[in-house]
Order: structure tokens, then sequence, then C-alpha cells
């Protein structure tokens, strides 16, 4: 029996959201078959055009997405456990590679795949990493912003959370003022930076998996 690897949420329940099932929509898209706007969502749209692939290779219909329906779709095999898992993290936390979020905790900046913060240094190590390889990326995405950016990577906490609140709006703090935001957002949508975000991922991944073990 075909392995479940998701299916769309039930009543009352999250939605089945994540970059597994954007990838997934992406394929069904270029294979003729249209999900509607790539969201990332498990939706009616991309549960209809999984029926309409399933139904043009003579697989099972229903509205699940199965290992069999994802081999013969991506031709790759099916995602790990390690993705699975971060999708789940990733939704749980409201972030993608892109989304960034203002001083609303105390922690500054929030931004990345599973909400990576200024607070703990986790930013500023992906931003200098990312600098150190791949400069004309940091140029591309924040401009005449990066000057700014980089100095504020080198100063002490108190003053790194003084500028974090400067940029943070709205009454909660939650949001991120233009230019900031679509900065962080064009920088987190390049797949270089994207592979050095789940660098750090799988530092955590690492700690869940000696946790599980132990207990």
């Amino acid at each position: 029996m075909p392995r479940i690897l998701f299916q769309p949420a039930s009543s009352g329940y999250r939605v089945v959201r994540g970059e597994i099932v954007r990838r997934l929509q992406l394929q069904l898209q270029a294979t003729g078959h249209d999900p509607g706007f790539l969201d990332g969502i498990f939706g009616n749209d991309t549960e209809t055009a999984l029926k309409s692939f399933q139904l043009s290779k003579g697989l099972q219909i229903n509205d699940k997405l199965t290992d069999e329906t994802w081999a013969d779709l991506m031709q790759l095999p099916s995602p790990p456990i390690f993705e699975r898992c971060l999708q789940l993290t990733a939704d749980f936390e409201g972030h993608g590679f892109q989304t960034v979020a203002g001083n609303f905790d105390g922690a500054g900046l929030t931004w990345g795949i599973i909400g990576f913060t200024l607070q703990h240094r986790e930013i500023q190590n992906i931003l200098n990493e990312v600098q150190q390889h791949f400069p004309a990326l940091m140029d591309s995405a924040f401009g005449d912003l990066k000057p700014i950016l980089l100095s504020q990577l080198g100063k002490i906490w108190p003053e790194q959370l003084q500028w974090a609140n400067g940029i943070s709006i709205g009454s909660n703090k939650v949001r991120v003022e233009e230019p900031w935001k679509q900065a962080f957002a064009t920088l987190g949508s390049n797949p270089d930076v994207q592979e050095i975000q789940l660098r750090q991922v799988k530092r955590y991944w690492s700690i869940a998996n000696r946790d599980a073990n132990r207990f």
C-alpha cells in the first residue's frame, strides 16, 4: 500500500503548507496541471491539480500525495524526514526562507525558515557568511542599505536591538518597514542563501536526534 506523504487538512485543522508543497505545485504547473496560486498551501486547487495528474498517469485518484504519486510526478525519492519535519516546524513558526518579522518579542529581528533571531546571533552568522562568500547577493538585495546592515552586525546587542526596534512597525512591532522587508525577502529567495539557512537548521536537527535517541 502506498505511503501517504501529505493530504489536505480536515476542517478545523491547520492547513498543510511549506516548501515541499510549493515544489509540488511548481511541478504540477510544469506538467500542465494548474495548482492555482503558488503559495505552498495544499488547498482545493492543488488537490484538483493532483487528481488531474493522477488521472493522466493511471494512478489511484484521491486527494492524497502518496510516495507513488510523488515519484511519478517529481522523478525524485520521497522527501526525507528532515525536510518533512522542517516543513512542519516552519509552518508552526510562521516563517519561510524569506519572511522577516520585527521586534515583537524582544529578539530584535526574526528571519528565515525556522525564525532565526538577532538576539541569538543566528541572523548575524547567516548574513556574515553570505557577505563572505556571496557579497554580490548582499549588494543586490540590500543596495544602499548594505553599509547600514553590515555596521549593525558588528555592534553590541543593545545597539542592535535599538536599530531593530527602529525598523519595526505597527502597534505590536511584528512588521518590518520597507525597504528592509523586501531586502530580507530578496536575499532569502536565493538558493545559496537558503542552503546557508539549512546548514544552520541542521545544527538543531542534530540536537533533536540526540534528544530523541536519549528519550
